[in-house]
């Protein structure tokens, strides 16, 4: 809470949220590729390619391998990509594939989802089970329709379900593993409209780029790229859960590669916010809350982040091109709520692990300027790719005005006994009332809705000393 003196009143003003409530569209396409991979593990890797989405695919280099037996409930080979969809559409899901020589024998994968559903709502293809979409590119036993690139949602030989829904609003992973080695992949579509009953592209031959939907978060917040990042980063919103993917080299030294979501702020100002996932594309990874006093690269700037082990970075930038200082730090394991607050000239840091206990990390001066901005900020550590973290529970706080005005006004005489208190001020949506003949008085109303409030009789020939908390 931030605490002030005016006007004689002694004033203790609380948080008021700006709300992250609004309309938001129906589900959209989600356009997810090879740049956007994470966790690439064993036989699969990431490399230029001009004919692919973003100029970069995945492949899985051809060794001869194969696993028809069916999909593996801890693969040695696969990779991840994070999203963000809501749990009540219907997505049919595209996959733009090429398989090495176009052979028949590199030309299949299984992929599998952290939370997708049938249409009764039973778990399908789940990650970590032995359970899976079967994706072959080729459309018969012959494999005469393997020329280039094609897109591919099936296996022509099985009967397997071709739209999922997910069992909550949010996060989600799609893994890929390796049936038979040799596939290139460098596109994903989950389309609930434009492609759910037909593919972006033909199976053969294709050179279809399908364009990525331009993501919204609900004003004032904006997402933009903070420095050299490597990769263009993107931020949603959708059911409460922000999704921010954001590469770049790091925060630290005298410069910054990033992804940042924020809003124009003031003054004081708090930030809470719960880091729900992050992504382990490095050691060296964060995810956090910022006040930045500007978007370029070397910025000062306080932050809190952590990493995707658990620790926590309490880190400042005193001034532009200045190096970033490390100043203290801790452990929390995710899910993590963490907390900076800039009260007059100071700005503190805390840490939480249920967003209702809290633990104060650390202090230091804010020797930046009043308007700043302030917000999530995510980097992948390695400008080769994305790193996706989500935030719930964001909520970006600031004081209400001082209450002012105040009649009787302070010090004054010959006050009539029936008299009725009364303030301004803006932002507030209750206020507290203490009165009494000693200083500070006792509290005698709560919850207040309207800047008044009328006392029982007073006495003649005595001082009284009031309070309001707004």
């Amino acid at each position: 809470m931030f605490r002030k003196a005016l006007l004689g009143l002694w004033v203790t003003c609380v948080c008021a949220t700006l709300g992250t409530t609004g309309t938001f569209a129906a589900a959209a396409d989600i356009v997810l590729y090879a740049g956007d991979a994470t966790n690439l593990r064993g036989n699969w890797s990431r490399g230029a390619d001009t004919s692919a989405a973003g100029g970069q695919v995945l492949t899985s280099a051809d060794k001869g391998f194969s696993n028809t037996g069916g999909p593996l409930a801890s693969p040695a080979d696969s990779f991840d990509l994070t999203f963000n969809a809501p749990a009540a559409s219907t997505y049919h899901m595209w996959v733009r594939m090429r398989a090495a020589g176009n052979s028949k024998y590199n030309d299949s994968v299984f992929a599998q989802f952290s939370d997708a559903v049938d249409l009764n709502g039973s778990p399908l293809f789940t990650i970590g089970t032995t359970n899976g979409l079967t994706l072959n590119l080729a459309s018969d036993a012959t494999a005469k329709s393997l020329i280039g690139w094609g897109w591919q949602d099936r296996a022509y030989w099985l009967t397997q379900p071709t739209t999922i829904r997910f069992a909550t609003s949010g996060a989600h992973i799609l893994r890929v593993q390796t049936r038979e080695d040799g596939v290139q992949i460098d596109q994903v579509v989950l389309s609930p409209a434009t492609y759910l009953t037909s593919a972006p592209g033909p199976m053969s031959n294709d050179a279809t780029i399908v364009p990525r939907t331009a993501a919204t978060v609900p004003a004032p917040w904006t997402s933009q790229d903070v420095g050299s990042t490597g990769v263009a980063g993107t931020s949603s919103y959708a059911s409460g859960v922000f999704s921010v993917a954001g590469a770049g080299a790091d925060i630290w030294g005298t410069a910054d590669g990033f992804r940042f979501l924020s809003q124009p702020v003031s003054g004081d100002v708090q930030m809470v916010a719960r880091v729900a996932s992050l992504r382990n594309t490095n050691a060296n990874a964060k995810a956090g809350v910022m006040l930045r006093e500007t978007s370029a690269a070397g910025s000062g700037h306080v932050l809190i982040d952590m990493r995707p082990d658990g620790s926590i970075e309490f880190m400042t930038r005193t001034a532009t091109g200045a190096s970033t200082v490390f100043l203290t730090g801790g452990s929390q394991p995710l899910p993590a709520w963490l907390k900076l607050a800039r009260i007059g000239a100071t700005v503190t840091a805390a840490v939480s692990s249920d967003g209702s206990a809290w633990t104060t990390i650390g202090s230091t001066p804010a020797t930046m300027a009043a308007t700043a901005m302030m917000g999530l900020a995510v980097t992948s550590h390695d400008a080769t790719q994305l790193n996706t973290a989500t935030f719930d529970d964001v909520l970006l706080t600031v004081p209400p005005t001082a209450p002012a005005s105040p009649t009787p006004a302070a010090g004054a005489t010959s006050v009539a006994t029936n008299a009725s208190l009364a303030w301004s001020a803006s932002g507030a949506t209750s206020y507290d009332v203490s009165l009494g003949t000693t200083n500070p008085p006792a509290t005698v109303a709560t919850g207040v809705a309207t800047p008044t409030y009328t006392p029982a009789s007073l006495s003649n020939g005595t001082t009284y000393y009031w309070q309001v908390v707004a």
